[in-house]
Protein backbone atom coordinates (compact mmCIF):
# COMPACT_ATOMS: atom_id res chain seq x y z
CA UNK A 1 0.00 0.00 0.00
CA UNK A 2 1.13 3.53 -0.74
CA UNK A 3 1.80 5.90 2.12
CA UNK A 4 0.93 8.96 -0.03
CA UNK A 5 -2.18 10.66 1.36
CA UNK A 6 -4.75 12.35 -0.90
CA UNK A 7 -4.11 15.96 -1.83
CA UNK A 8 -5.79 18.16 0.77
CA UNK A 9 -7.68 20.07 -1.99
CA UNK A 10 -8.74 17.01 -3.96
CA UNK A 11 -12.46 16.38 -4.28
CA UNK A 12 -13.99 12.95 -3.68
CA UNK A 13 -15.02 11.14 -6.83
CA UNK A 14 -18.72 11.13 -7.58
CA UNK A 15 -20.62 7.89 -7.06
CA UNK A 16 -19.87 5.39 -9.81
CA UNK A 17 -16.71 7.12 -11.00
CA UNK A 18 -14.61 4.03 -10.19
CA UNK A 19 -16.75 2.01 -12.54
CA UNK A 20 -16.26 4.51 -15.37
CA UNK A 21 -12.51 4.62 -14.88
CA UNK A 22 -11.81 0.94 -14.30
CA UNK A 23 -9.81 -0.46 -17.26
CA UNK A 24 -11.55 -3.79 -17.04
CA UNK A 25 -14.85 -2.18 -18.05
CA UNK A 26 -13.49 -0.86 -21.38
CA UNK A 27 -9.97 -2.24 -21.85
CA UNK A 28 -9.71 -0.91 -25.40
CA UNK A 29 -10.64 2.66 -24.35
CA UNK A 30 -8.86 2.86 -21.02
CA UNK A 31 -6.66 5.75 -22.12
CA UNK A 32 -9.50 7.89 -23.55
CA UNK A 33 -12.03 7.28 -20.76
CA UNK A 34 -9.99 8.91 -18.03
CA UNK A 35 -9.72 12.35 -19.75
CA UNK A 36 -13.45 12.21 -20.53
CA UNK A 37 -14.25 11.50 -16.89
CA UNK A 38 -12.06 14.40 -15.76
CA UNK A 39 -13.86 16.69 -18.18
CA UNK A 40 -17.24 15.63 -16.81
CA UNK A 41 -16.06 16.24 -13.25
CA UNK A 42 -14.71 19.67 -14.20
CA UNK A 43 -18.04 20.62 -15.81
CA UNK A 44 -19.96 19.55 -12.69
CA UNK A 45 -17.58 21.58 -10.53
CA UNK A 46 -18.02 24.72 -12.65
CA UNK A 47 -21.80 24.40 -12.66
CA UNK A 48 -21.82 24.06 -8.87
CA UNK A 49 -19.53 27.07 -8.47
CA UNK A 50 -21.74 29.22 -10.75
CA UNK A 51 -24.87 28.33 -8.85
CA UNK A 52 -23.20 29.16 -5.53
CA UNK A 53 -21.59 32.43 -6.72
CA UNK A 54 -24.86 34.35 -7.27
CA UNK A 55 -27.28 33.32 -4.51
CA UNK A 56 -29.20 36.60 -4.76
CA UNK A 57 -29.97 36.39 -8.47
CA UNK A 58 -33.65 35.70 -9.22
CA UNK A 59 -34.38 32.34 -10.74
CA UNK A 60 -36.35 32.46 -13.97
CA UNK A 61 -38.78 29.71 -13.13
CA UNK A 62 -41.75 29.61 -15.50
CA UNK A 63 -45.08 30.86 -14.18
CA UNK A 64 -48.40 29.32 -14.98
CA UNK A 65 -51.06 31.66 -16.44
CA UNK A 66 -52.77 31.79 -13.06
CA UNK A 67 -49.50 32.57 -11.24
CA UNK A 68 -48.63 35.22 -13.83
CA UNK A 69 -52.01 36.93 -13.41
CA UNK A 70 -51.63 36.97 -9.62
CA UNK A 71 -48.06 38.30 -9.84
CA UNK A 72 -49.06 41.08 -12.24
CA UNK A 73 -52.06 42.09 -10.12
CA UNK A 74 -49.87 42.17 -7.02
CA UNK A 75 -47.28 44.45 -8.59
CA UNK A 76 -49.98 46.68 -10.09
CA UNK A 77 -51.51 47.12 -6.64
CA UNK A 78 -48.14 47.89 -5.08
CA UNK A 79 -47.32 50.43 -7.79
CA UNK A 80 -50.69 52.15 -7.42
CA UNK A 81 -50.26 52.39 -3.65
CA UNK A 82 -46.70 53.70 -4.02
CA UNK A 83 -47.87 56.27 -6.58
CA UNK A 84 -50.38 57.58 -4.07
CA UNK A 85 -47.62 58.11 -1.50
CA UNK A 86 -45.32 59.76 -4.04
CA UNK A 87 -42.39 57.39 -3.40
CA UNK A 88 -41.52 54.30 -5.45
CA UNK A 89 -39.37 51.98 -3.30
CA UNK A 90 -36.27 50.50 -4.94
CA UNK A 91 -37.41 46.98 -4.08
CA UNK A 92 -40.71 47.52 -5.90
CA UNK A 93 -38.85 48.82 -8.95
CA UNK A 94 -36.64 45.72 -8.97
CA UNK A 95 -39.61 43.39 -8.47
CA UNK A 96 -41.42 44.85 -11.48
CA UNK A 97 -38.33 44.60 -13.67
CA UNK A 98 -37.78 40.99 -12.56
CA UNK A 99 -41.40 40.13 -13.34
CA UNK A 100 -41.06 41.63 -16.81
CA UNK A 101 -37.99 39.47 -17.40
CA UNK A 102 -39.92 36.39 -16.33
CA UNK A 103 -42.80 37.28 -18.64
CA UNK A 104 -41.15 38.76 -21.74
CA UNK A 105 -44.13 37.98 -23.99
CA UNK A 106 -46.81 39.20 -21.60
CA UNK A 107 -48.00 42.67 -22.74
CA UNK A 108 -49.50 43.57 -19.36
CA UNK A 109 -46.28 42.71 -17.53
CA UNK A 110 -44.32 44.78 -20.04
CA UNK A 111 -46.72 47.70 -19.64
CA UNK A 112 -45.95 47.67 -15.91
CA UNK A 113 -42.40 48.71 -16.79
CA UNK A 114 -43.77 51.70 -18.72
CA UNK A 115 -45.98 52.71 -15.82
CA UNK A 116 -43.07 52.35 -13.41
CA UNK A 117 -40.83 54.51 -15.59
CA UNK A 118 -43.58 57.09 -15.89
CA UNK A 119 -43.94 57.17 -12.10
CA UNK A 120 -40.22 57.81 -11.56
CA UNK A 121 -40.02 60.51 -14.22
CA UNK A 122 -38.41 58.52 -17.04
CA UNK A 123 -41.00 59.64 -19.57
CA UNK A 124 -39.07 58.96 -22.77
CA UNK A 125 -38.17 55.45 -21.59
CA UNK A 126 -41.79 54.92 -20.54
CA UNK A 127 -42.95 55.78 -24.05
CA UNK A 128 -40.54 53.24 -25.58
CA UNK A 129 -41.67 50.58 -23.10
CA UNK A 130 -45.33 51.32 -23.80
CA UNK A 131 -44.74 50.94 -27.54
CA UNK A 132 -43.01 47.61 -26.90
CA UNK A 133 -45.93 46.36 -24.79
CA UNK A 134 -48.36 47.51 -27.47
CA UNK A 135 -46.44 45.59 -30.12
CA UNK A 136 -47.21 42.39 -28.21
CA UNK A 137 -50.97 43.04 -28.34
CA UNK A 138 -51.92 45.91 -30.71
CA UNK A 139 -55.66 45.42 -30.18
CA UNK A 140 -55.65 45.91 -26.41
CA UNK A 141 -57.27 49.32 -25.73
CA UNK A 142 -55.61 49.76 -22.33
CA UNK A 143 -52.18 49.55 -23.95
CA UNK A 144 -53.26 52.05 -26.62
CA UNK A 145 -54.54 54.40 -23.91
CA UNK A 146 -51.31 54.12 -21.91
CA UNK A 147 -49.22 54.84 -25.00
CA UNK A 148 -51.39 57.82 -25.94
CA UNK A 149 -51.30 59.21 -22.39
CA UNK A 150 -47.51 59.23 -22.41
CA UNK A 151 -47.39 60.68 -25.93
CA UNK A 152 -49.68 63.58 -24.96
CA UNK A 153 -47.51 64.16 -21.89
CA UNK A 154 -44.53 64.44 -24.22
CA UNK A 155 -46.51 66.80 -26.49
CA UNK A 156 -46.31 64.22 -29.28
CA UNK A 157 -49.90 64.83 -30.22
CA UNK A 158 -49.71 63.55 -33.80
CA UNK A 159 -48.49 60.19 -32.50
CA UNK A 160 -51.16 60.03 -29.80
CA UNK A 161 -54.22 60.65 -31.99
CA UNK A 162 -54.22 57.34 -33.94
CA UNK A 163 -54.06 55.41 -30.67
CA UNK A 164 -56.92 57.44 -29.22
CA UNK A 165 -59.03 56.99 -32.35
CA UNK A 166 -58.47 53.23 -32.03
CA UNK A 167 -59.57 53.24 -28.39
CA UNK A 168 -62.68 55.34 -29.04
CA UNK A 169 -63.65 53.09 -31.96
CA UNK A 170 -63.70 50.20 -29.50
CA UNK A 171 -64.98 52.14 -26.49
CA UNK A 172 -66.87 55.23 -27.67
CA UNK A 173 -67.75 56.24 -24.10
CA UNK A 174 -64.20 56.20 -22.74
CA UNK A 175 -64.00 59.61 -21.05
CA UNK A 176 -60.24 59.54 -20.51
CA UNK A 177 -59.63 58.83 -24.20
CA UNK A 178 -62.03 61.63 -25.20
CA UNK A 179 -60.30 64.12 -22.91
CA UNK A 180 -56.87 63.16 -24.23
CA UNK A 181 -58.12 63.38 -27.80
CA UNK A 182 -59.58 66.84 -27.17
CA UNK A 183 -56.29 67.99 -25.62
CA UNK A 184 -54.21 66.68 -28.52
CA UNK A 185 -56.53 68.22 -31.13
CA UNK A 186 -56.62 71.56 -29.29
CA UNK A 187 -52.82 71.71 -29.32
CA UNK A 188 -52.91 71.05 -33.07
CA UNK A 189 -55.48 73.88 -33.48
CA UNK A 190 -58.06 71.39 -34.74
CA UNK A 191 -60.76 73.27 -32.89
CA UNK A 192 -63.84 71.48 -34.28
CA UNK A 193 -62.39 68.06 -33.46
CA UNK A 194 -61.34 69.25 -30.00
CA UNK A 195 -64.78 70.70 -29.26
CA UNK A 196 -66.48 67.47 -30.36
CA UNK A 197 -64.29 65.38 -28.03
CA UNK A 198 -64.66 67.71 -25.03
CA UNK A 199 -68.42 68.09 -25.55
CA UNK A 200 -68.89 64.32 -25.69
CA UNK A 201 -66.87 63.91 -22.48
CA UNK A 202 -68.97 66.57 -20.72
CA UNK A 203 -72.17 64.84 -21.85
CA UNK A 204 -70.97 61.50 -20.50
CA UNK A 205 -69.80 63.02 -17.21
CA UNK A 206 -71.17 66.48 -16.38
CA UNK A 207 -68.75 66.62 -13.43
CA UNK A 208 -65.65 66.27 -15.65
CA UNK A 209 -63.82 69.52 -14.89
CA UNK A 210 -61.22 68.84 -17.60
CA UNK A 211 -63.96 68.72 -20.23
CA UNK A 212 -65.14 72.24 -19.34
CA UNK A 213 -61.54 73.45 -19.08
CA UNK A 214 -60.96 72.07 -22.57
CA UNK A 215 -64.06 73.77 -23.95
CA UNK A 216 -62.78 76.98 -22.39
CA UNK A 217 -59.52 76.53 -24.27
CA UNK A 218 -61.38 76.04 -27.54
CA UNK A 219 -63.46 79.18 -26.97
CA UNK A 220 -60.36 81.18 -26.04
CA UNK A 221 -58.58 80.19 -29.25
CA UNK A 222 -61.66 81.26 -31.19
CA UNK A 223 -61.53 84.64 -29.51
CA UNK A 224 -64.77 84.13 -27.55
CA UNK A 225 -63.44 85.23 -24.16
CA UNK A 226 -66.87 85.39 -22.39
CA UNK A 227 -67.60 81.78 -23.41
CA UNK A 228 -64.12 80.74 -22.37
CA UNK A 229 -64.62 82.35 -18.97
CA UNK A 230 -68.04 80.74 -18.59
CA UNK A 231 -66.67 77.25 -19.19
CA UNK A 232 -63.73 77.93 -16.91
CA UNK A 233 -66.05 78.94 -14.07
CA UNK A 234 -67.83 75.61 -14.50
CA UNK A 235 -64.48 73.86 -14.36
CA UNK A 236 -63.56 75.65 -11.13
CA UNK A 237 -66.92 74.78 -9.57
CA UNK A 238 -66.26 71.12 -10.36
CA UNK A 239 -62.68 71.07 -9.06
CA UNK A 240 -61.78 70.10 -5.52
CA UNK A 241 -58.85 72.28 -4.52
CA UNK A 242 -57.76 69.73 -1.90
CA UNK A 243 -58.15 66.58 -3.99
CA UNK A 244 -56.64 68.08 -7.15
CA UNK A 245 -54.57 71.14 -6.19
CA UNK A 246 -52.61 71.23 -9.47
CA UNK A 247 -55.80 71.42 -11.55
CA UNK A 248 -57.19 74.07 -9.19
CA UNK A 249 -54.06 76.22 -9.58
CA UNK A 250 -53.90 75.86 -13.35
CA UNK A 251 -57.58 76.69 -13.82
CA UNK A 252 -57.28 79.70 -11.52
CA UNK A 253 -54.28 81.02 -13.49
CA UNK A 254 -56.22 80.65 -16.72
CA UNK A 255 -59.23 82.42 -15.22
CA UNK A 256 -57.01 85.31 -14.18
CA UNK A 257 -55.58 85.55 -17.69
CA UNK A 258 -59.08 85.64 -19.18
CA UNK A 259 -60.21 88.33 -16.76
CA UNK A 260 -57.16 90.36 -17.66
CA UNK A 261 -57.98 89.91 -21.35
CA UNK A 262 -61.43 91.32 -20.60
CA UNK A 263 -59.81 94.43 -19.11
CA UNK A 264 -60.30 93.40 -15.48
CA UNK A 265 -56.73 93.03 -14.14
CA UNK A 266 -57.68 93.95 -10.56
CA UNK A 267 -60.27 91.14 -10.50
CA UNK A 268 -57.70 88.81 -12.00
CA UNK A 269 -55.18 89.65 -9.27
CA UNK A 270 -57.86 89.07 -6.64
CA UNK A 271 -58.54 85.61 -8.08
CA UNK A 272 -54.85 84.72 -7.81
CA UNK A 273 -54.66 85.96 -4.23
CA UNK A 274 -57.25 83.30 -3.38
CA UNK A 275 -54.66 80.64 -4.13
CA UNK A 276 -52.74 79.12 -1.22
CA UNK A 277 -49.43 80.95 -0.68
CA UNK A 278 -47.35 78.06 -2.01
CA UNK A 279 -49.41 77.97 -5.21
CA UNK A 280 -49.16 81.72 -5.73
CA UNK A 281 -45.39 81.38 -5.30
CA UNK A 282 -45.09 79.06 -8.32
CA UNK A 283 -43.47 80.67 -11.34
CA UNK A 284 -46.52 80.54 -13.62
CA UNK A 285 -48.86 81.97 -11.00
CA UNK A 286 -46.36 84.66 -9.98
CA UNK A 287 -45.79 85.79 -13.55
CA UNK A 288 -49.50 86.11 -14.18
CA UNK A 289 -49.98 87.90 -10.85
CA UNK A 290 -47.19 90.36 -11.67
CA UNK A 291 -48.72 91.06 -15.08
CA UNK A 292 -52.13 91.62 -13.47
CA UNK A 293 -50.65 94.12 -11.00
CA UNK A 294 -48.79 95.90 -13.80
CA UNK A 295 -51.93 96.12 -15.94
CA UNK A 296 -53.79 97.41 -12.91
CA UNK A 297 -51.29 100.28 -12.60
CA UNK A 298 -49.06 98.81 -9.86
CA UNK A 299 -45.78 97.76 -11.51
CA UNK A 300 -43.95 98.38 -8.24
CA UNK A 301 -46.19 95.83 -6.55
CA UNK A 302 -45.34 93.33 -9.28
CA UNK A 303 -41.62 93.85 -8.68
CA UNK A 304 -42.04 93.67 -4.91
CA UNK A 305 -43.85 90.34 -5.25
CA UNK A 306 -40.85 88.72 -6.93
CA UNK A 307 -38.36 90.48 -4.67
CA UNK A 308 -40.08 89.06 -1.60
CA UNK A 309 -40.06 85.57 -3.08
CA UNK A 310 -36.38 85.95 -4.01
CA UNK A 311 -35.53 86.94 -0.45
CA UNK A 312 -37.42 83.93 0.92
CA UNK A 313 -35.66 81.59 -1.54
CA UNK A 314 -32.25 83.24 -2.05
CA UNK A 315 -30.80 80.33 -4.06
CA UNK A 316 -33.55 80.39 -6.71
CA UNK A 317 -32.04 81.94 -9.83
CA UNK A 318 -35.40 82.28 -11.63
CA UNK A 319 -36.89 84.38 -8.84
CA UNK A 320 -33.88 86.72 -8.77
CA UNK A 321 -34.02 87.08 -12.55
CA UNK A 322 -37.75 87.76 -12.49
CA UNK A 323 -37.22 90.33 -9.73
CA UNK A 324 -34.77 92.06 -12.08
CA UNK A 325 -37.23 91.90 -14.97
CA UNK A 326 -40.18 93.35 -13.08
CA UNK A 327 -38.11 95.97 -11.23
CA UNK A 328 -36.92 97.17 -14.66
CA UNK A 329 -40.51 97.25 -15.89
CA UNK A 330 -41.37 99.32 -12.83
CA UNK A 331 -38.84 101.90 -14.03
CA UNK A 332 -35.96 101.25 -11.63
CA UNK A 333 -33.06 100.11 -13.82
CA UNK A 334 -30.30 100.35 -11.15
CA UNK A 335 -32.17 98.00 -8.80
CA UNK A 336 -33.01 95.77 -11.73
CA UNK A 337 -29.29 95.43 -12.49
CA UNK A 338 -28.60 94.64 -8.83
CA UNK A 339 -31.07 91.76 -8.98
CA UNK A 340 -29.64 90.61 -12.28
CA UNK A 341 -26.18 90.53 -10.75
CA UNK A 342 -27.53 88.46 -7.87
CA UNK A 343 -29.06 86.01 -10.35
CA UNK A 344 -25.69 85.69 -12.12
CA UNK A 345 -24.01 84.92 -8.81
CA UNK A 346 -26.39 81.99 -8.34
CA UNK A 347 -26.11 80.51 -11.83
CA UNK A 348 -24.35 82.61 -14.48
CA UNK A 349 -25.34 80.25 -17.33
CA UNK A 350 -29.08 80.12 -16.70
CA UNK A 351 -30.92 81.03 -19.96
CA UNK A 352 -33.39 83.30 -18.16
CA UNK A 353 -30.51 85.62 -17.23
CA UNK A 354 -29.74 86.25 -20.89
CA UNK A 355 -33.41 86.84 -21.64
CA UNK A 356 -33.79 89.39 -18.84
CA UNK A 357 -30.46 91.07 -19.65
CA UNK A 358 -31.57 91.51 -23.25
CA UNK A 359 -34.83 93.09 -22.09
CA UNK A 360 -33.06 95.49 -19.73
CA UNK A 361 -30.64 96.58 -22.44
CA UNK A 362 -33.38 96.96 -25.07
CA UNK A 363 -34.45 100.43 -26.24
CA UNK A 364 -38.04 99.85 -25.02
CA UNK A 365 -39.24 102.00 -22.19
CA UNK A 366 -39.12 100.11 -18.87
CA UNK A 367 -42.90 99.78 -18.46
CA UNK A 368 -43.38 98.27 -21.93
CA UNK A 369 -42.57 94.54 -21.69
Amino acid sequence: MSNISPHPRSRPSPPGAHLLNHPSRHPARARTTKPLTLLLLLTLTLLTACSESAPNQPTASPLSPEEAAIAIATQESRLLEANNTGTIPAQLQQDILNLAKQLPDNPTAQSLVARLQLAIGQTQQAYASALHALSLDPDQPELRLLTATIAVGLNQNDQAIPHLDHVIAQRPNDIKALLLLGTAQLRRNQLDAAQTAFTRAAQLDPTANRAHAGLSGVAEKRGDIPAALRHLRQAIDLTDDLADPDAWRNITIRKARLLRALGRPADAAAELRNLPPNDLATLDASREYAQCLTDAGDPGGAASHFEQLALILPEDVTLAAEAARWRFRAGDTPRANDWLQRARSINPTHPLITEVADEISSPLTPNQP
